[in-house]
């Protein structure tokens, strides 16, 4: 089945309201509110290196290899001074410590780095929450 499939699937709500959630936060990014994106990023990136870190794999650790986009949203939350609030300086530290340990040129990303990145996204969540 090709894409027109999944489109048609997008249509279909099971009475739990998903699809307008979802569709919410579309609107959201497309007028350049990405905290709903980031937010998808950090739970991702938490779950990824709690696999990984279980089951290390060289293979595995490469999809933690984005630093171009740990950049962008550096760069966008700095763009935004209105989101200047406890929490996203929270956010931009973790964009900050988080980098390096996946941007390691051409040496692959190690065991170490992916508990630490573990370590700085739970805590960032957590932080996330009780805000």
């Amino acid at each position: 089945m090709g894409p027109a499939h999944l489109i048609g699937a997008l249509d279909v709500d099971d009475g739990d309201g998903w699809m307008s959630a979802l569709l919410a936060l579309r609107a959201e990014i497309t007028m350049g509110d990405l905290r709903g994106l980031y937010l998808g990023w950090l739970r991702g990136t938490q779950i990824l290196t709690s696999v990984v870190g279980k089951h290390f794999t060289q293979e595995g650790a490469e999809l933690l290899h984005q630093p171009d986009l740990l950049k962008y949203f550096g760069d966008r939350l700095t763009a935004m001074p209105e989101y200047s609030v406890p929490v996203v300086e929270s956010i931009k530290r973790a964009l900050v410590e988080v980098r390096p340990l996946i941007d390691s040129g051409s040496k692959p990303i190690s065991p170490e780095a992916v508990k630490k990145i573990n370590e700085i996204t739970t805590r960032l969540d957590g932080e996330i929450v009780t805000r």
